[in-house]
């Protein structure tokens, strides 16, 4: 991961092949999906620091 960052083609092998996960990750992102997420996440952490879970 150091080396090459986040590049699609150098997934782990434990990983189905690259296209495969990019494709879900694409149709994910255009779905809203990732957005929706990444805001529920956003939130759980920041309630479980202790804050209100909207800044």
């Amino acid at each position: 991961m150091c080396r090459t960052g986040s590049q699609w083609r150098n997934l782990s092998s434990e990983y189905l092949y690259w296209q495969i996960v990019y494709y879900y990750f694409d149709k994910w992102k255009k779905s809203g999906v990732l957005e929706q997420v990444m805001l529920k996440l956003v939130r759980k952490e920041r309630i479980y620091q202790g804050h209100n879970y909207a800044p």
